[in-house]
């Protein structure tokens, strides 16, 4: 499940817990509290357990109990907040090995909102340098605070994909453009790989294998490429030239897309 952000989508999450089999669900985040426990438990329901684990620390990501909770879970949500946390203070900790155990191996399902979100993408926005927008970002595709790393676990309908949150609120199209150029100019993704989904605010993008539709009021974009690889201008200096770009979007629960 890959919420846009703000309001959590109430079917989106009913849904991630229905494939849970009404077991244990974790909510996993770098910051905040509990916040989740008795919206999940008591108006949604159909959970034995939730539970919130904050690890504010690195060493906190490599806890023995953290790992227990993770290798019990049935369902896994990573929270939102700022996505520089969990790639400072999940990479390469044995949290991030028990989160992939737990998709690859056991077949948990796994959702994350925001910040959450955009770290389950094969490609993610790490936000170390801090975060940029549209104009910035389009106007020099080497700024450094485009700042992309490999996604914290291998999900395979989004490998070679770069995610944003908040795509139509924040005015994101320009920079999910931006960050899917900069993955094949600095060769992180091949240009017939490339591809690129952006999550409205109150929204929720729902997967199943490759079968994608959407939840919530707002819309789904999906990106890729159609040939031309993307270039830097001479004038002005780095800015980016990316034509022909295919962009679909699916807006009711009626329309799916398919991710392969």
């Amino acid at each position: 499940v890959l919420e846009g952000g703000d309001a959590d989508v109430k079917d989106a999450f009913a849904w991630m817990i229905e494939r849970a089999g009404g077991g244990n669900c974790v909510v996993l985040r770098a910051s905040g509290s509990d916040g989740y426990h008795d919206w999940v438990f008591r108006r949604i329901g159909g959970v034995a357990s939730v539970e919130t684990i904050v690890t504010k620390t690195a060493a906190g990501a490599d806890d023995a109990f953290v790992i227990d909770r993770i290798d019990r879970a049935d369902a896994i949500f990573v929270a939102g907040g700022d996505q520089s946390d969990y790639e400072l203070l999940w990479r390469d900790s044995a949290l991030l090995r028990a989160l992939q155990r737990a998709v690859t191996q056991r077949r948990v399902p796994i959702g994350g909102t925001s910040a959450g979100m955009v770290m389950l993408s094969g490609i993610a926005f790490a936000a170390r340098a801090g975060t940029i927008n549209s104009t910035d970002a389009l106007a020099n595709i080497d700024d450094p605070r485009i700042d992309l790393v490999d996604g914290l676990i291998a999900l395979p309908a989004l490998a070679a994909t770069v995610s944003d949150s908040h795509i139509v609120r924040r005015d994101r199209m320009g920079r999910l453009v931006a960050f899917m150029g900069r993955a094949i100019l600095d060769r992180q993704v091949k240009l017939a790989d490339a591809r690129a989904i952006g999550v409205e605010a109150k929204t929720a993008l729902v997967i199943e294998g490759d079968l994608a539709r959407v939840e919530g009021p707002g819309a789904v974009y999906f990106l890729r490429p159609l040939g031309a690889a993307p270039m830097r201008c001479d004038k002005p200096a780095n800015a980016l030239a990316f034509r022909n770009v295919q962009v679909q979007r699916i807006d009711t629960k009626q329309q799916t897309f398919d991710l392969a």
